[in-house]
């Protein structure tokens, strides 16, 4: 356990709550950062993004980072959030070690404390695990002061498993079985709520771990929660990851009476009879925030509200004219919002965007990206899956996000948000999935 700044109010294992909150949703202090270009991770722990806030009373703070890394010689690298010296997010860990296929994959890693008055340094961190690695341009850290009403942190103190599920029985439509791995209960009172986990998966034995979002103890379906998969396979030398990153989202629409918000462990049903042999343990500082309330710009994107149903695709790009499917290697909006910034509101809004990539065995190598543009610009994060043969039919969950604040701060009006994705390769009919890709929040 490690010893508590005084400036850290409070911990980040227990939900805790901000009466206060801007009627214009969250602080003007709020700040957005990005790489410009790549950084090579070459020691230990190096700060990547380091930004100074100065509270001039206590606050609850929110914290995410969202980007892309990839090997430089060496197998294994990890990325967190600090604030004040110590970790306020989980490990979005990638772990190639023992094998040969090393493709960039997506991070993301989120964080919340309440803080007292004073200056408090956050930093994006990068981690050596095993070698050298990069963090890709364009990843970011936003920090959002005052982000809810009511902020719950929960987060996983020591590793969590085995979890070895059985669902070759299991049909889409009918529910998976699974664990609750954090769970936390709010009271709304016709408010909104936001669920972000983010944590990681290591292999016992392989095959495809899935976490999800449920509310009241059932999945509450793709138009509010995500369904997160990473394939951690154990056929070297070209296995997929034996340790991933798995991030999740959920927007719930403004709502009354006691509500359960929890993150669960599962499997991905492989169908047609066969049963998903993943065996695999769930990292220590996996999270999961909720914020409720004092939200006045929020929402989400709708594509399908199938229930229960983890294969809800959309084709992305085909270079084979497959039926419904755009050509590969073209821009393909996944989801587009118009969302109203009130008047008097001061323009600061995070975005966020997650999806799954899913390929074809068939699939020679190719890129998915992931990104989000605001009237028609793109300052985004990009979320990137590079997809290496024979593991193009590995699933994984890449994601983007952007914060307008400052420069970016949105004027009183109407703004164009869209999601991108793009099949960069050839591909027989690569995928993308409906389960709510897009949900913003002041």
């Amino acid at each position: 356990m490690f010893s508590m700044s005084s400036k850290l109010v409070a911990a980040v294992f227990f939900a805790g709550t901000l009466a206060t909150q801007s009627a214009s949703g969250a602080s003007s202090q709020s700040t957005y950062d990005s790489l410009t270009a790549d950084v090579l991770i070459s020691s230990p722990t190096q700060a990547v993004i380091t930004r100074s806030l100065t509270l001039s009373s206590t606050q609850w703070v929110f914290v995410e980072s969202d980007g892309r890394y990839y090997v430089n010689g060496g197998e294994a690298a990890n990325v967190y959030i600090t604030i004040d010296g110590i970790k306020v997010s989980n490990d979005s860990l990638i772990d190639y070690r023992g094998n040969q296929n090393f493709p960039q994959h997506s991070f993301n890693a989120i964080g919340a404390a309440q803080l007292a008055a004073g200056v408090h340094t956050i930093k994006l961190v990068g981690q050596q695990i095993s070698g050298n690695f990069n963090i890709g341009a364009a990843s970011n850290l936003s920090v959002v002061v005052a982000p809810a009403s009511t902020v719950s942190v929960k987060a996983v103190g020591s590793d969590l498993g085995p979890f070895n599920f059985t669902t070759a029985s299991v049909a889409v439509g009918s529910p998976v079985p699974n664990s609750v791995l954090l769970s936390t209960s709010l009271a709304p009172s016709n408010q909104s709520i936001v669920a972000l986990a983010s944590g990681r998966a290591f292999r016992s034995h392989g095959g495809d771990a899935m976490f999800g979002i449920y509310v009241n103890g059932v999945n509450p379906g793709n138009n509010v929660s995500t369904w997160s998969d990473n394939d951690l396979g154990d056929v070297a030398p070209n296995a997929p990851e034996n340790q991933a990153p798995l991030f999740n989202q959920a927007f719930l629409s403004p709502r009354s009476g006691n509500t359960t918000v929890s993150l669960i462990a599962t499997e991905f049903p492989w169908g047609s009879g066969m049963e998903n042999p993943v065996v695999y343990y769930v990292g220590a500082g996996t999270r999961l925030v909720s914020l409720l309330g004092g939200m006045t710009v929020a929402g989400s994107a709708i594509l399908s509200s199938k229930v229960n149903n983890w294969e809800d695709y959309i084709c992305i790009g085909s270079s084979q004219g497959w039926p419904f499917c755009p050509a590969a290697n073209t821009d393909v909006v996944l989801a587009s919002s118009v969302i109203n910034i009130p008047a008097g509101h001061n323009g600061i809004v995070l975005f966020t965007a997650k999806t799954r990539a899913q390929g074809d065995p068939s699939d020679p190598t190719g890129l998915v990206t992931l990104s989000i543009s605001i009237d028609g610009r793109t300052y985004s994060s990009v979320g990137i899956q590079q997809l290496n043969a024979p593991d193009v039919p590995s699933q994984r969950t890449i994601c983007s996000s952007v914060l307008t604040a400052g420069s970016h701060a949105l004027a009183s009006g109407n703004h164009t948000v869209q999601v991108h994705t793009k099949a960069a390769g050839n591909f027989i009919h690569m995928s993308a999935l409906k389960d709510v890709p897009l949900i913003w929040f002041d």
